[in-house]
């Protein structure tokens, strides 16, 4: 089984904002969740977040994008400057005539209401061009935050350390505490589309949404068409991503995460969201 070392790069307190958040200058070998894979090193720059370290304050000229998300974001079991938001910025340096950044707040574990808070609260600081909100099908659960008081540091040791723990934690995780109906759902994703467009306005910066696994499990287009009513851009994951999927909790594989990066700088570019030239 693999060394479950994601939780020492992490850090919680119930009485800031966002209350879970990465350790600067932590880092760890990883060696999986549930399946062991090849080790790969996850480091915190001195910023607190994933990747090369830039000043909130950017340079003249460059075009900073942040992206704000869940594991799927922060790309587990992938090595430093491989993740998807890495190879993004490679792909859009490429393209030539301007220079851009692309910095990872992608945090394991987070949900809808988490991720909005390391928007606000982490993200906006570095004076983003564009911000990137990454949401899943299981942002939709409880936060970490509110679990707290509920996983001591005995069960997160036995979580761990121990194979089952981590088997039965991953089954009551995914039983979707908070997704007991349609409307409650439907009100959360509301909530979140409106302080969205909020922040864009408050900021004067552009917000778009990039999806993994078909959030709330009603199809890309409905969800495409929710986002467009509040105005706001949506891309879903890229189809038949299958493949690209590593069997430890479903992330994606280096190859995913090129592809996936690929897919995401063409709709950028496509849309009129960036411009190369």
């Amino acid at each position: 089984m693999g060394n479950c070392a994601l939780g020492r790069i992490m850090e919680f307190d119930t009485d800031k904002a966002p209350c879970v958040r990465m350790i600067p200058g932590a880092k760890i070998i990883h060696t999986g969740f549930l399946k062991k894979i090849t080790p790969v090193v996850h480091s915190v720059n001195p910023f607190g977040y994933r990747g090369q370290a830039r000043l909130p304050q950017k340079h003249e000229g460059v075009f900073r994008i942040v992206i704000a998300g869940d594991s799927n974001t922060f790309c587990p079991g992938i090595a430093d400057d491989d993740d998807y938001p890495a190879r993004l910025e490679d792909y859009l340096n490429r393209t030539g005539g301007r220079k851009f950044e692309v910095l990872n707040f992608g945090v394991p574990g987070l949900n809808l209401e988490e991720v909005m808070d390391y928007i606000r609260f982490k993200a906006l600081a570095f004076q983003p061009d564009l911000v990137l909100a990454q949401i899943s099908r299981n942002d939709f659960e409880a936060s970490q935050c509110a679990n707290l008081s509920l996983r001591r540091r005995s069960l997160i040791a036995i979580i761990r350390y121990i194979y089952l723990a981590r088997v039965l934690f991953i089954l009551e995780d995914y039983r979707f505490k908070d997704n007991e109906t349609f409307d409650k759902n439907v009100d959360r994703m509301k909530r979140f589309a409106s302080d969205l467009v909020e922040i864009s306005r408050e900021n004067e910066t552009p917000i778009a949404v990039i999806g993994f696994y078909d959030p709330m499990m009603l199809g890309d287009e409905f969800i495409t068409r929710f986002f467009h009513q509040s105005g706001i851009s949506y891309f879903p994951l890229p189809k038949n991503f299958d493949s690209f999927l590593v069997h430890d909790l479903g992330h994606l594989s280096k190859p995913g995460c090129d592809q996936y990066a690929t897919s995401l700088a063409s709709w950028l570019i496509n849309n009129a969201i960036i411009t190369v030239n």
